[in-house]
């Protein structure tokens, strides 16, 4: 009698395998054909910066139900657009993020602050302003809480200038902050917990 060769052991090993990368390809095909284009940061980017669609690339993504919230086009980001919140890179771009200038109620404004600044001073991070020293007996006082760093310039060099931090501060706090200028008070800035603490 033949040998069944349905009964081999190597031949049914073999149909599962081809059976087993079958289902695999046809899996990976389902998942690849169902993701959807989104943009996703290049670099970090600070609330109140303006927006370009050179500052982000192109990624796709499975995103399921939460699609609607993320830009999936540059074509979003119209002329005038301006970032309503700090957005790290590699992070997705939501829609709420995309604003214009005249919406918002945050100010660009530089001090030059009374301490060296730390090399984790960067873009984005948020900081606390305070005031000190000036009138005699004045007590310290915090000018502007979680203002977003948007530049930092280290001065030094031959101007021989401090540090100068470029902060967005809400309106309602500028006549303070120009105040405390005003009576030559020290102006120190604070690090607070950022968004882009962890970023490399």
């Amino acid at each position: 009698m033949r040998k069944n060769p349905y009964r081999d052991t190597r031949l049914l090993t073999g149909a599962a395998l081809v059976l087993g990368s079958t289902l695999v390809g046809g899996f990976a095909f389902t998942m690849l054909s169902s993701s959807e284009i989104v943009l996703v940061a290049t670099a970090d980017i600070a609330e109140g910066d303006a927006l370009t669609p050179e500052q982000f690339a192109i990624a796709e993504v499975r995103m399921g139900q939460s699609l609607e919230r993320y830009v999936q086009g540059t074509d979003a980001i119209g002329e005038g657009a301006v970032a309503r919140e700090s957005i790290s890179r590699g992070e997705l771009l939501p829609r709420s993020a995309v604003g214009q200038a005249v919406d918002s109620e945050m100010r660009p404004v530089t001090i030059q602050v009374a301490q060296p600044v730390t090399s984790s001073l960067s873009k984005g991070a948020l900081v606390d302003v305070w005031a000190s020293g000036g009138q005699e007996g004045a007590s310290s006082t915090i000018l502007v809480e979680s203002a977003v760093v948007r530049g930092v310039d280290e001065g030094g060099g031959l101007s021989g200038q401090g540090a100068r931090v470029e902060v967005l501060v809400p309106s309602s706090r500028i006549a303070s902050v120009l105040d405390a200028l005003g009576a030559k008070r020290n102006l120190y800035v604070v690090e607070a917990p950022g968004l882009f603490e962890d970023a490399e």
